[in-house]
């Protein structure tokens, strides 16, 4: 947790100062740092919901294998596999990355606020 804190915090500590040095206010420094970071995560954001549309487009021909080789799992799972080749998706590929990396924003996020414990000395390493 500590390389999360320090390889994000301190950078984001930076963008927290900067942003309050421009205002002068923390409760408005802390929605603008929270807009800049939910900027930051469209890029993810976008690349997860294209993969789930591209799956929900997909749930029909599925139910149809689903139904065809009914009581055959291995069937089933050979022939749900060969239609993600056909079609060039990848299931796996668009839940967890987007996902933890938001999730390690947020985290290094949470270890500047001012009621962190930890605020203090990163704010001070990002004044140094």
């Amino acid at each position: 947790m500590d390389a999360i804190y320090t390889t994000l915090g301190i950078p984001f500590g930076y963008v927290l100062r900067f942003i309050f040095e421009a205002v002068d206010n923390y409760g408005l420094a802390l929605i603008l740092f929270t807009l800049f970071a939910r900027l930051l995560m469209i890029p993810t954001s976008i690349y997860q919901t294209k993969g789930t549309v591209k799956t929900q487009r997909l749930q029909p021909k599925i139910r149809r294998i689903n139904a065809k080789y009914k009581g055959d799992q291995k069937k089933i799972q050979e022939e749900t596999q060969a239609l993600y080749q056909r079609e060039g998706h990848n299931p796996m590929n668009m839940g967890c990355s987007p996902s933890s990396s938001s999730s390690s924003s947020v985290l290094s996020a949470l270890s500047i606020t001012p009621s962190s414990g930890r605020s203090r000395s990163m704010i001070q390493q990002s004044i140094r």
